[in-house]
């Protein structure tokens, strides 16, 4: 991964051995240092797998979940869109919210997770419509707004009730 985005190199490229990290800590410690750097990366690269980029960038959209890094979502917000990735840029503004729930921002929350609504449903994509929903429905819990979070949690679950959409359930 060091080396998959324009060639350019990480100075921390001597923290783990032949077969990998040492550990999960070592890993995860060396992504939180090499995050900026990717990031920074991506930004420029031209003439790369888009595939790998999109892998790249999901998972650093995951790490950043996992972190509550509102910063760095709105970076990789912006790459996606500069890319023009339909879908992905719907993920990362869903992960952004759930991000934004987590560190107790709701209104950013709730604004940002009904933007994403409205972006599923007019891509027709209705298994990320639904899982939109049901994040929207908690953080309307959290609000205190339980008729409203009923609602919206109820319609994900009417979404989802096709028998197509089995393996997409939130």
């Amino acid at each position: 991964m060091i080396r998959l985005v324009d060639g350019k190199t990480s100075t921390r490229a001597d923290h783990f051995g032949a077969h990998g990290f040492t550990s999960l800590d070592a890993a995860l410690r060396w992504l939180d240092d090499e995050s900026s750097f990717i990031t920074a990366a991506l930004r420029h690269a031209e003439g790369v797998d888009q595939q790998a980029v999109l892998n790249l960038l999901g998972a650093l959209c995951d790490y950043c979940l996992l972190r509550g890094d509102l910063y760095r979502l709105g970076e990789i917000s912006e790459l996606t869109q500069a890319v023009d990735q339909g879908l992905l840029v719907r993920s990362v503004q869903w992960r952004t919210g759930i991000a934004a729930r987590q560190l107790g921002e709701l209104d950013k929350a709730r604004t940002t997770l009904s933007s994403v609504v409205d972006l599923y449903f007019e891509a027709r994509h209705e298994a990320g419509a639904a899982r939109a929903l049901c994040s929207l429905g908690i953080t309307l819990h959290h609000q205190g707004n339980l008729t409203e979070a009923a609602a919206k949690l109820g319609e994900a679950l009417a979404l989802q009730a096709a028998d197509g959409l089995a393996a997409d359930r939130a």
